[in-house]
């Protein structure tokens, strides 16, 4: 490339660029590659686009072109560069809505930049003063024309719906019917979707283009990582874990971790989930919560939310916080985990994907040598998505300067492949990509855009690319808890008015001698969120410090050692209850987070075994603990609170909602609804697998864990069967089958109402005995002692070996 030097006089005028209009690039989307957007490099002139002769590095001067100056009302700024950090899927839906019409948009979930000056910030609470201007769409401070690039963390054929929810299953690939259409809808008020996203009236197929062609640019592969806090213990994990964790809000063994994802518009959420091996919509974790991205919803209180987050800041934010969170996001950049984790905001875990032997750790090793079986698979290709292609031809991008946009970085990376290190790629986005990125040539394997779990050969490999950019990339992840080992004291809202946390604090903790902890590390003894017996695990063993350390939190505190280093003590060494003992993220130590740790985190045997953490929570407090009443005249005995699963907001991972402080036969109702698996009727159809006694559910089968609610189990071996409703029946409520009024026996009565309600929908009450969702001649005949029986163990409509293998398994057990 040929290249004009410029002289100081240029350079003391600005190089003389004064034009007669500002030329708008309006982009939005990935949160992940904002630090892109904020860096000068990313528009530096490298293929002379204002045509003033000047580009490119100047060796003598050591001088560029910049075309989006910071004083971005300049008329001397060629460019004015407006970004929106939506997520990549928003933001491909913007372009979708205004490629060529003026946005109606609201504020960015993230940031908002115009030629590297924020205009809205999430962490800085939103709009900035001064930048932010309410009477332009998002706040934009000059009024944006329209959407002229989508920028995705993955392809867009990753994004982009196909069929219908009937056709639609958690392990979906690309293109193939019911992709993205996961009709699961978020589980409290507002019926959040979970569905990626419609190109409208545009198309992909760029090989017949036309002029609503949407073309992909790629400009280069961004690794994901997976990101924990040091309270969930986690430090290795694998594929199948994760996949559990993120599609059902439950890791396979039952516990309940905080699943923390983003919303379904997410590139990140993307390509973590897509690269697992997950159709990204069914992505959902907890399933909890409206799409949010402010402070408060990623710091501790009684706002605290871990799913549907809405910018990689409030993921990062949310994990940091978050005790138990485990989520994902970017590893490269300023503001991403290598960085966060270097700081020890948070920990960067390690994975064993399906068919590694090892656990690897994203590294720059393992990403650019990403080679099984020690290679980091996990990501996307940052992709600019754009309505016209880029490069021009018979269906061109309606604003030419957009185009120069993206041919300027593209150019400037194809040139800096070629040559890497030569004086004119200084300072150039080819080169800010390969030290701060990482370009798809360097990259020893990608993902098949059809099956993206499935890495192959990169066949534009460039070794000499790949060797440069190894050796100047500035990446460093630390190793595992070197940095923090036991995490960030938590950020709690600060309460006004008069409201209190349950340790009477308005925001800091108190240690053992009442001193007041805001910000900083937590001592060692906070590592493992619910380790109150100081053991390093968190588990059912933990059950009985628990019940003290709710009863009298500094007492458990003074017992345990203090800040002030008191006789005995190790000094420094400080547990705080309430950060320890915080499940929910409520900022509080209370009831709820006992009920959660029964519910969730009573680990015995390596699994979760709900029925013990509730006996083992009466055992300790000598009592009904939970002050759980009986629909029948049953005496209470201990654990008996297991069963009460359905009175308010029941719903699978999160938090155990579902008490209403009665067991009654709402619960019975509920565990039979998820038996018959009446979710997945209601959301793609089928019909109830007759008799529904005879179903096992197994949580081990995530075709049939995505639609179940592991609090149902009522007996610890992680499946959901007749067992769990007996349990509640015959054990809990001490009565019999056909007790449809729950007076403790079967009737007169009881027969009445069944026989009245004969053929018509109904539940326990209405005389459904069996379960079904009918009062049919059925529930007579179990309310007199005679059950039907199916061969059809795993209730997938037909019997085969499958059904044999579960009955063997559980012959054995």
């Amino acid at each position: 490339m040929k290249k004009i030097t410029m002289t100081l006089a240029c350079l003391a005028l600005l190089c003389g660029s004064s034009f007669a209009q500002q030329h708008q690039v309006n982009i939005s989307g990935a949160t992940l590659f904002a630090d892109f957007f904020t860096a000068p490099a990313s528009t530096n002139d490298y293929i002379d686009v204002d045509s003033d002769g000047i580009f490119g590095f100047d060796s003598q001067t050591y001088t560029v072109d910049q075309l989006a100056l910071d004083n971005y009302n300049s008329s001397s700024s060629w460019w004015v560069v407006m970004y929106r950090g939506v997520g990549s899927g928003n933001g491909l839906a913007e372009m979708v809505n205004y490629y060529n019409t003026t946005p109606a948009f609201g504020d960015p979930t993230d940031t908002g930049q115009i030629n590297r000056t924020f205009w809205y910030d999430v962490t800085s609470g939103g709009p900035i003063a001064g930048v932010y201007n309410a009477a332009n769409p998002g706040g934009a401070p000059i009024m944006p024309n329209n959407v002229d690039i989508g920028v995705m963390d993955v392809p867009t054929t990753w994004f982009v719906t196909k069929g219908s929810s009937v056709d639609s299953e958690w392990d979906a690939l690309p293109a193939t019917d019911g992709y993205g259409m996961n009709p699961v809808v978020g589980w409290d008020a507002g019926a959040r979707s979970n569905k990626l996203k419609s190109l409208g009236g545009l198309n992909t197929n760029t090989s017949s283009p036309d002029a609503l062609t949407v073309f992909d640019t790629q400009i280069a592969w961004v690794p994901i990582s997976f990101i924990a806090n040091a309270g969930t213990g986690v430090e290795n994990v694998t594929q199948d874990e994760l996949k559990h964790l993120f599609i059902t809000g439950r890791m396979p063994n039952g516990e309940n971790l905080a699943a923390a994802t983003r919303d379904s518009g997410s590139g990140t959420r993307n390509g973590a989930m897509s690269t697992m091996g997950v159709d990204p919509s069914w992505g959902r974790g907890d399933n909890y919560g409206a799409k949010v991205d402010q402070s408060q919803y990623y710091t501790v209180g009684a706002n605290y939310q871990v799913s549907n987050l809405g910018g990689s800041s409030v993921m990062e934010g949310a994990v940091q916080n978050g005790r138990l969170a485990l989520g994902y996001t970017g590893l490269f950049g300023s503001s991403r985990s290598a960085v966060d984790a270097s700081s020890g905001k948070y920990e960067i875990v390690n994975l064993k994907k399906d068919g590694q032997d090892v656990f690897v750790r994203p590294s720059l090793g393992s990403v650019f040598y990403n080679i099984d079986p020690n290679g980091w698979q996990i990501g996307g290709p940052e992709t600019f998505a754009t309505v016209g292609n880029p490069a021009g031809g018979a269906f061109p991008m309606a604003n030419s300067h957009a185009a120069d946009y993206i041919n300027n970085i593209l150019t400037s990376i194809d040139d800096f492949i070629s040559s890497p290190g030569l004086d004119e790629n200084y300072n150039m986005p080819g080169e800010y990509m390969a030290y701060n990125y990482t370009l798809m040539n360097s990259i020893s394997y990608l993902p098949d855009p059809l099956n993206p779990s499935d890495f192959q050969l990169n066949t534009n490999l460039n070794t000499n690319l790949q060797t440069f950019s190894y050796n100047g990339n500035v990446l460093e992840v630390p190793a595992f808890g070197s940095v923090n080992p036991a995490g960030k004291v938590p950020t709690r809202v600060v309460l006004t008015g008069g409201a209190t946390y349950s340790d009477g604090s308005t925001g800091a903790y108190f240690d053992g001698d009442g001193s007041a902890i805001s910000g900083g590390n937590l001592a060692a003894r906070n590592r493992i969120s619910g380790d109150f017996n100081n053991d390093g695990v968190r588990n059912i063993n933990d059950i009985s410090n628990l019940m003290a350390a709710v009863a009298d939190p500094r007492g458990f505190a003074a017992a345990e050692g203090d800040n002030g280093g008191a006789a005995g003590d190790q000094a420094g060494d400080y547990v705080i209850p309430e950060v320890i003992g915080d499940f929910d993220g409520d900022g509080n130590f209370d009831a709820a987070d006992v009920r959660y740790f029964a519910d969730g985190l009573a680990i015995q045997a390596g699994k979760l075994n709900r029925a013990a953490g509730f006996v083992a929570v009466d055992a300790a407090f000598g009592g009904n603990y939970f002050g759980t009443t009986l629909a029948t005249s049953a005496a209470y005995t201990y654990g008996a609170s297991m069963a009460d699963v359905a009175g308010n907001d029941a719903a699978p991972g999160a938090m155990p909602l579902g008490s209403d402080g009665m067991v009654d036969a709402d619960d019975i109702d509920y565990v039979y609804a998820s038996l018959r698996q009446q979710m997945k009727i209601d959301l793609v159809g089928g019909s109830v697998v007759v008799p529904v006694r005879g179903q096992v559910r197994d949580f081990a089968d995530k075709d049939t864990a995505v639609w179940m609610d592991l609090s149902c189990d009522m007996n610890g071996d992680l499946m959901i069967s007749k067992a769990d409703v007996d349990a509640i029946v015959l054990n809990v409520l001490g009565t019999v089958y056909g007790d449809v009024d729950l007076d403790g026996d079967f009737d007169a009565a009881d027969e009445a109402v069944i026989n009245a309600n004969l053929g018509t929908a109904g539940g326990w009450a209405a005389g459904d005995v069996d379960g079904d969702g009918m009062v049919t001649a059925a529930d007579l005949d179990l309310a007199n002692g005679i059950e039907a029986v199916s061969a059809d163990i795993n209730g997938d409509g037909s019997v085969d070996m499958a059904d044999f293998a579960l009955l063997a398994e559980q012959w054995l057990n």
